[in-house]
């Protein structure tokens, strides 16, 4: 006979596969319909996995900060070619960032009900930042989808499983680091020295792939922890309190005050470490922001898009704060008006987000058909193995283009410079963006345009020496 407790179980058990098959499937759509990847990031892990396949290590003085994880899991990927490799991390991240909603659901609709549960499942969409970095391919979903995922576990009791887990998460984002110990402390108080020994090994991993691994592959003069792009340090301390409150949509906002006080009142500890976790992430940034220059020595720069995380985790304390408002209205058609409330809220809340996420959308996929072009002008001008010779070639100073053509070439990422020199070649945008503009070398006599496309113009400087000489210069 089965008991109460197996049959939870089972049930259980069939929402996650229902949930993970219908992530999959959404995430499956978003790659046939949304663009390629164009994250900055994504594309230098990318890159960096097919130098390591092609028996060559990595130079860290270009590219963003080492992230294990996705190093890793793209390798066995690059096995069946780097499109196939881009094509299966941008299907693991949308797949993450589907699924991150469907945990919240579990985990709002366990402690607060079915209506919370809804709710915090749908807010994250209407995160700008969010649906961005899914779009991109970046790791913040992926971490917090194994964050999630590992709360799951716990609550199914497999405390080891838990610290595992959170030990993925911790080698696709730093900021996970703090719980894990958090975690293990707090097990290990309650006399579960199992999750000790697993907290053991988490540090060892963590430090092994993190400081030993990196060392053992890298190439050039020791710039480990090379970071580029915007930091927080750039920003004052106004603009952080500024993007914490813009992460969610202002209609949004309305139901966290009341879902926290809810919470409180009606001790949902679930719900309340979900407010916790997304104040904690909050704290920590503006700590990284304040600590910045040792931090950078690291490799670690934190940017504005981890408020995202913070924002996503704080869907679930709005989930609570829709249970809350509903209930405040007399039971029975006063509950009715109250559900409808909510309902009205939330679709405000979905309805004004629609403009953001499509141009978040339609400037992805002009990145996207940006570098198509590019490729077709490197394939006029007779291919990337007959332009090698005058690498590094000179581009424009936005990475997310630079890198992309760079991870589709097949070429490192070091081929890809802003400084203009010469001789060398040029990957000219012709359609007229100013951020995509390339400054051509100082020496310049004698430049000819070796391929085109629509939208872009392979450019040749000579210079006084060349670096295509006996090679014959179809001009086209």
């Amino acid at each position: 006979m089965v008991g109460v407790s197996d049959t939870r179980r089972m049930t259980q058990r069939r929402e996650l596969v229902l949930i993970s098959a219908a992530s999959l499937a959404a995430a499956l759509v978003s790659v046939f319909l949304l663009p390629a990847i164009t994250g900055p990031d994504p594309n230098a892990w990318l890159t960096w996995s097919r130098s390591l396949l092609d028996g060559l290590g990595i130079d860290f003085r270009y590219g963003p900060a080492w992230k294990p994880l996705p190093v890793l899991m793209t390798l066995p990927l690059g096995l069946l070619g780097k499109g196939f490799a881009a094509w299966s991390w941008l299907l693991i991240v949308r797949f993450a960032t589907f699924w991150c909603s469907g945990a919240l659901y579990l985990l709002a609709r366990r402690d607060a009900g079915l209506l919370a549960g809804l709710v915090a499942a749908i807010l994250p969409f209407t995160i700008r930042p969010w649906v961005n970095v899914g779009v991109a391919g970046e790791s913040e979903t992926l971490a917090l989808a194994l964050v999630l995922a590992a709360a799951l576990l716990h609550f199914s009791g497999r405390s080891r499983w838990t610290v595992a887990v959170l030990t993925l998460a911790g080698l696709s984002r730093p900021e996970v680091w703090p719980l894990i110990l958090i975690y293990v402390a707090w097990q290990a108080k309650q006399g579960d020295r199992r999750a000790l020994w697993a907290g053991a090994g988490s540090l060892m991993a963590l430090a092994f792939f993190w400081v030993v691994g990196p060392k053992l592959v890298e190439i050039g003069p020791g710039a480990f922890g090379n970071t580029s792009g915007h930091s927080l340090h750039d920003a004052s301390l106004q603009t952080i309190v500024d993007n914490t409150l813009g992460v969610i949509p202002p209609k949004a906002w309305v139901l966290m005050p009341i879902g926290l006080v809810g919470a409180i009142f009606a001790r949902r500890w679930t719900i309340l470490l979900l407010g916790i976790g997304a104040g904690a992430l909050v704290i920590e940034i503006t700590v990284l922001w304040a600590l910045h220059p040792p931090i950078s020595q690291t490799g670690y720069t934190p940017v504005l898009r981890y408020f995202a995380a913070a924002g996503v985790l704080a869907c679930g304390v709005a989930g609570q704060g829709a249970e809350s408002l509903r209930d405040l209205f007399p039971k029975g058609a006063g509950r009715l008006f109250g559900t409808l409330a909510v309902i009205g809220l939330v679709g405000w809340s979905v309805g004004t987000s629609i403009e953001g996420t499509r141009t978040s959308v339609d400037r992805a996929r002009g990145i996207a058909n940006s570098t198509d072009g590019a490729i077709a002008a490197v394939n006029a001008a007779g291919g990337v193995e007959r332009l090698k010779p005058c690498f590094p070639f000179t581009i424009s100073n936005y990475s997310a283009i630079s890198w992309d053509i760079a991870r589709r070439l097949g070429v490192p990422l070091s081929s890809a410079t802003v400084k203009p020199h010469s001789p060398s070649v040029a990957f000219d945008y012709t359609a007229g963006s100013w951020i995509l503009i390339t400054v051509p070398p100082a020496v310049n006599k004698g430049s000819r345009v070796l391929g085109r496309s629509s939208t872009w113009a392979i450019t040749y400087y000579p210079g006084f020496g060349g670096c295509l000489k006996g090679m014959p210069l179809n001009v086209k």
